[in-house]
């Protein structure tokens, strides 16, 4: 498995910019809320969502390639906490997986496959 690192501009600017919309419609919308003119909690949110691109960008993230896992791992992490599966690389995408997979098995031919059950959990046959 690879570790997937990311900036996290988009899921912070989309925290952010959201939670800020929701947030401020709630809170407008109570009796005795705030009085806002109508295209101020946008503007907030639109405000805070580029602040979150912004910031996001120098934060990063290491994942867990596997679709069934996804983890968070640690910067020193050789084997993923969740699903044991032994760090090999590093992608930026997670849709890099597969390309990257077989470029290390052609790299390494001699590395044994990985087991099965324990790779894709949902693919082992069912116990009668």
């Amino acid at each position: 498995m690879f570790r997937v690192e990311r900036s996290m501009a988009a899921r912070l600017g989309r925290t952010l910019g959201m939670g800020a919309l929701m947030l401020g419609g709630v809170v407008a919308g109570m009796k005795g809320g705030l009085q806002l003119e109508a295209g101020t909690i946008p503007m907030i949110a639109v405000g805070l969502g580029v602040t979150g691109l912004v910031l996001g960008r120098f934060l990063r993230e290491s994942r867990c390639s596997e679709p069934r896992c996804g983890a968070t791992l640690a910067s020193g992490d050789k084997v993923c906490p969740r699903c044991g599966g032994d760090v090999v690389g590093v992608i930026h995408h997670p849709r890099e997986r597969l390309a990257a997979e077989e470029a290390w098995r052609r790299a390494h031919p001699d590395a044994a496959e990985p087991d099965a059950a324990q790779s894709t959990p949902a693919a082992a046959p069912p116990a009668s």
